[in-house]
């Protein structure tokens, strides 16, 4: 019983605070937002549904019981156990509490914190983190729309809070909740830092922070691919000249070798020296363990950066494309088959009906598209170099999902009038793909009544939102 009121106190609280957020956004983006809410809040019951009773336990069920069991152990002896936890948070030695200087160490305190705050209630500290994701996955929604072009804000939407295994494998007591948080986090510092450098490198360097705590091999492409957002969204614009067009390329080259450095010298197993070395003991480890779903990339003999490069195409396929649907074994492959056969049939319509010469251009004409396109593939190949099983694929890979989708629905958008595309965000963007069937049509609907005006081929100007 005590479970059932915390979890409904969560969902009041943390759900009642993101619908006040979404109702401020026009009325027909809130049917999308909304919907997202309600899919990560139903997820998060499946996953403690299916971490309790299908599976019998697992990372879920694990960072509880050892939660629960370290507030119990504080309420005996708080003086030494808090400080403890928070050591073990930020990843310091400690002595009291033996969880190790590692992510699975950081969750643990992240967990005691969540049980002691909610009762040591599983599905409240799931509902709040599903919500909290939730929060990050809008961050970078927010981030990446209000740099592109008004036609591509509700497929922007789709990509970042509607792909089915984004939403369903972060919605719950995961470390992959909390590195799509830190993403979202990244990505709004950038957006503020092309303004505000002080304020928006400070915002970047808590997402940072917090992806390196709980998932560091994110930091390489997320490093690489702000310094392209950076330096592309310079050079494209017409007010600089040849002179401080190098000038940025200068920083941003400086400013990703200084953060490579930094990220080297603290994580030097995915530094890129050690690349090749991580990439085939991890994935001989994970060859050890049978599996149902298992797969095989390559040779684990030839450890260096070349013998294992060398795999690199093979690796981005099967990230981004797999599993197929003959490949399908389980219902949750099932889910995750559909989902990269859908991304797999408009990738080819687009290359089939524009040509890949078209799709490159379309993704250099706008920074925060290459931005998306370069974290993709960058964090692609190494997830697909280090993982031998779809299960694990389809979790590890949950980071690059919104922005390689950004990519495949920005392809597939309907070609319109080069001048003027960008228009005032007040303005409806085109249908999108059959994602969502009766939602996008009751939006379109909703602005055929409201006698508000197309957006395809507008020659209108930015105008703010008020909101």
């Amino acid at each position: 019983m005590l479970d059932l009121v915390v979890s409904l106190v969560v969902l009041v609280l943390a759900g009642g605070a993101a619908v006040v957020v979404i109702q401020r956004y026009p009325p027909t983006e809130v049917p999308y937002l909304m919907g997202s809410l309600v899919a990560h809040v139903l997820s998060a019951c499946a996953l403690v549904l299916l971490y309790t009773v299908y599976y019998d336990g697992g990372d879920i069920t694990g960072y509880h019981r050892n939660g629960s069991y370290i507030v119990d152990l504080a309420r005996l002896d708080p003086e030494r156990l808090w400080p403890a936890v928070f050591r073990m948070l930020f990843q310091r030695p400690d002595t009291v509490i033996a969880a190790g200087q590692s992510s699975t160490g950081t969750m643990t305190a992240l967990s005691t914190l969540l049980m002691f705050g909610l009762a040591k209630s599983l599905w409240g500290a799931c509902i709040l983190v599903a919500i909290a994701s939730f929060g990050g996955k809008f961050l970078i929604f927010e981030s990446l729309a209000a740099s592109l072009p008004v036609r591509y804000r509700q497929r922007t939407l789709v990509a970042c809070l509607w792909m089915p295994s984004v939403v369903f494998w972060s919605s719950g007591l995961v470390k992959e909740a909390f590195a799509i948080i830190g993403v979202g986090i990244v990505c709004a510092g950038m957006a503020r830092a092309l303004k505000n450098r002080v304020f928006g490198l400070t915002i970047m360097g808590l997402g940072m922070y917090l992806i390196a705590l709980i998932k560091p091999y994110i930091l390489f492409p997320a490093v690489i691919s702000c310094s392209v957002w950076y330096y592309w969204s310079r050079t494209t614009n017409r007010k600089h000249g040849v002179g401080s067009r190098s000038t940025y390329l200068f920083v941003g080259l400086l400013v990703a070798l200084g953060a490579y450095t930094v990220i080297a010298q603290f994580f030097p197993g995915f530094s890129i020296a050690m690349f090749g070395e991580s990439a085939a003991i991890q994935r001989e480890a994970s060859l050890t363990a049978e599996g149902g779903s298992n797969f095989v990339i390559g040779d684990t003999t030839d450890r260096s950066l070349t013998g294992q490069m060398v795999y690199a195409p093979l690796a981005l396929v099967t990230t981004l494309f797999r599993p197929t649907i003959f490949e399908v074994r389980n219902p949750l492959m099932l889910v995750s088959a559909l989902e990269t056969t859908f991304l797999t049939v408009l990738t080819l319509r687009s290359i089939w009906t524009r040509s890949p010469g078209v799709m490159l251009r379309t993704v250099l004409k706008e920074p925060v598209v290459l931005f998306a396109f370069t974290f993709a593939i960058l964090m692609a190949i190494g997830v697909g170099l280090g993982t031998t099983n779809f299960g694990t694929l389809s979790r590890y890979r949950i980071p690059l999902m919104p922005f390689f989708a950004l990519c495949v629905f920005v392809w597939a958008a309907p070609a319109v009038k080069e001048a003027g595309e960008r228009v005032s965000k007040t303005t409806p963007s085109a249908p999108l793909p059959p994602l969502v069937g009766r939602a996008a049509r009751l939006a379109r609907m909703a602005r055929t009544q409201q006698g508000a005006p197309s957006d395809m081929g507008e020659d209108t100007t930015i105008a703010p939102v008020a909101r």
